[in-house]
């Protein structure tokens, strides 16, 4: 049931459920953590995640492929890539899944030239990468290379999926790269014509350069799909719990929308019920907008606070 709450991207309630068992006194197993930990990275509740791996240690549910693995995108998710790779150093085997899972750790933490040196590192070892290059093509075009990072996806020998052409896509966003980003777009309508998302990144992209005509265009198809944009959420964990703040806003282009952006309001609800120096954790649901990415910073500079906001891209 855990397992299902999770791939029906229902994490509250895998976690709830998870919280149940114990109280009930059920002693989980392996399997039972392998599936509750995805929940725990998905709501960046890094306190719950390592009190499992605390339990798992204390067990010695180790060696685990699956759950060793579990542990590393947990980690990964909650911004932890020292813990991440602890647990990847002290894994007696690994498999394709563990490599991947430890390159794409540093992936989504920017360190583009750890995943790519570990990344020659898996080669090495003799394992086949598989669709490892999506992760080289993220470490690109995180650093603004996002030719390099299409030139790659070109290459790679297997045919790209919906993920690696919306990274690509959030980048060509980030860095205004329209010429690719209408090649990537026209690509994801092909293979995911009902993602809202890719609509919305398009218009931005069409917005940053001016081309309202084609904002207008783009909201259109949208309206004749029945498409909505999907509301703005952020989960935030404080003490033991993960709480949520919503943002239902279709236009967010002016001061006030602006102010009550999830992610700020998670983040202020953070520093409010927590110790001064307590690291704070937020997870959500869309790309978080420039605006918010500074607001972070300067937040973070302001209170002395470690921030980690995990979004989509």
């Amino acid at each position: 049931m855990i397992a299902a709450y999770v791939n029906s991207s229902m994490p509250t309630e895998a976690v709830d459920l998870y919280s149940q068992m114990e109280v009930q006194g059920i002693e989980p197993d392996a399997i039972s953590f392998a599936c509750v930990l995805p929940a725990c990275g998905d709501l960046s509740a890094l306190l719950l995640g390592r009190q499992i791996h605390q339990y798992v240690e204390r067990k010695k549910l180790r060696p685990n492929l699956l759950l060793e693995n579990a542990l590393i995108d947990m980690y990964a998710k909650c911004g932890s890539l020292a813990e991440a790779r602890a647990v990847f150093d002290g894994m007696q085997f690994r498999d394709v899944v563990s490599w991947t899972s430890m390159i794409s750790a540093y992936g989504i933490g920017g360190k583009g030239c750890d995943a790519i040196a570990l990344f020659s590192k898996m080669q090495n070892s003799g394992l086949c990468p598989d669709s490892i290059a999506f992760v080289s093509a993220c470490s690109h075009s995180r650093a603004g290379k996002v030719e390099e990072a299409y030139g790659i996806i070109r290459q790679m020998p297997m045919k790209p999926n919906e993920r690696v052409w919306g990274a690509l896509l959030g980048a060509c966003h980030v860095y205004s790269n329209m010429d690719i980003g209408l090649i990537t777009a026209d690509h994801l309508f092909r293979l995911a014509p009902e993602q809202t998302g890719y609509y919305v990144l398009l218009s931005n992209i069409y917005a940053k350069a001016g081309r309202w005509d084609d904002v207008t265009t783009i909201r259109s198809i949208m309206t004749r799909k029945g498409l909505k944009k999907m509301p703005g959420a952020s989960n935030v964990e404080v003490k033991d719990q993960t709480d949520s703040a919503l943002h239902d806003m279709e236009e967010e282009d002016n001061e006030y929308h602006l102010a009550v952006h999830s992610e700020k309001l998670a983040i202020v609800f953070a520093i409010s019920n927590t110790k001064p120096g307590t690291p704070i954790r937020v997870t959500k649901n869309l790309r978080i907008c420039g605006d918010c990415h500074i607001a972070a910073k300067l937040i973070s500079k302001i209170t002395d606070r470690y921030i980690i906001i995990r979004d989509t891209n």
